[in-house]
């Protein structure tokens, strides 16, 4: 009996353990501090330290019934914190919006800047390009809001009019009104995006899509194929076999934000080009500082994609592990009626790693180049 006690107090001290360096690391030293109360309570070290200091020991019940306690404390505070803001503290959000105003500066065309009151809040939307050119939607890769359009807007507005769309309950300029009210699925998200472009006076577009923002549009076509002239897709979500690892990645990287963690993150997420990670570097650490308030990417099923009512191209990259195998990427993508699918040696972000090359996939596929 001693010694399930004790290899139980091993496994739930180290589990504690573990959560209580996160609550350290993020800043969060009230519950750190509980945890490691209850984390004392629990390592057989500790009790023979504490016997070997005052030839006491702490009964095995009241240690338990202490760090159930501590723990139980531990779980009020998590309960009775109530979210207002997608980003942990007030200054993490400060440094995001003064990125994207220096990135936004470096936008090579003219452009203004609105926002669109939704059902859900106001979504901001960059606008450039002739006035008269046929529209492009553009919608961002997870977490990058519009600003990262600024090496394609170049070439594409030479074109198009292009609105690039931070999509709400992400880092960047949209806002939620409600934390707790965002689209929870392909058709709301689908409804909104209409909503969107109607406010625009954009009817019918030509629509991007990076990663998330390819899922995005994915069910953009489903839902309303009508609004869509033609769709090109970056590292689209939807047509992954799985997106759990990077999930997870991602999570570790928030809970224990050491740079190397990041670091390796990042690398893994988007490649080594050291010109990409250098534009990435101070956005992404942020990023690793807030909760996004969105309905992840889920991988679509056949029947779903042999809705997709728009001619489609799927730009995949070699050297993308966040597409994973990239034999069943094709073989789900092919269920889509009239797409036209172009592999290229490139990571995750391929807009901003690759810009001419995606561009010139574009502007061809569009018919324009």
């Amino acid at each position: 009996m001693a010694l399930v006690g004790s290899i139980l107090g091993w496994i739930f001290g180290i589990v504690l353990s573990i959560l209580a360096l996160s609550m350290f690391l993020t800043g969060n030293t009230i519950r750190g501090i509980i945890l490691s109360v209850a984390v004392l309570l629990l390592l057989p070290p500790v009790q023979m330290l504490i016997k070997s200091l005052t030839g006491q020991t702490i009964p095995p019940l009241i240690r338990i019934v202490g760090a159930l306690v501590m723990v139980g404390l531990f779980g009020w505070m998590m309960s009775r914190e109530e979210k207002t803001s997608i980003y942990f503290t007030p200054q993490v959000r400060t440094k995001m919006m003064a990125i994207y105003d220096a990135k936004l500066a470096q936008w090579p065309t003219p452009y203004e800047t609105m926002y669109v009151d939704t059902a859900y809040g106001k979504v901001h939307v960059i606008i450039s390009g002739p006035e008269e050119a046929p529209p492009i939607l553009l919608l961002n890769a997870g977490q990058m809001a519009g600003w990262s359009w600024m090496t394609n807007v170049g070439a594409l507005n030479e074109h198009y009019r292009t609105y690039a769309i931070d999509t709400i309950g992400e880092p960047g300029k949209s806002e939620l009104s409600n934390i707790n009210n965002f689209p929870q699925n392909g058709a709301e998200w689908s409804d909104l995006l209409v909503e969107i472009t109607h406010e625009l006076g954009a009817e019918r577009t030509y629509v991007v899509g990076a990663s998330n923002g390819g899922f995005l549009a994915l069910n953009y076509a489903i839902h309303y194929p009508e609004r869509i002239e033609k769709m090109a897709l970056l590292g689209s979500m939807g047509l992954t076999p799985s997106t759990n690892e990077n999930i997870m990645r991602i999570t570790f990287s928030q809970m224990f934000p050491l740079k190397w963690v990041q670091n390796n993150t990042m690398r893994w997420s988007f490649g080594d080009d050291p010109e990409l990670l250098s534009q990435l570097d101070e956005w992404f650490r942020l990023v690793f500082q807030t909760a996004p308030q969105q309905s992840p990417p889920i991988t679509m099923r056949a029947e779903e994609l042999q809705q997709v009512g728009v001619p489609a191209l799927a730009v995949l990259g070699t050297e993308d592990h966040l597409m994973g195998d990239l034999g069943k990427v094709r073989e789900l993508a092919s269920n889509v009626p009239e797409i036209e699918i172009v592999e290229i040696k490139v990571s995750h972000l391929m807009g901003m790693e690759e810009p001419e090359k995606c561009n010139q996939l574009i502007l061809e596929f569009f018919g324009t180049n």
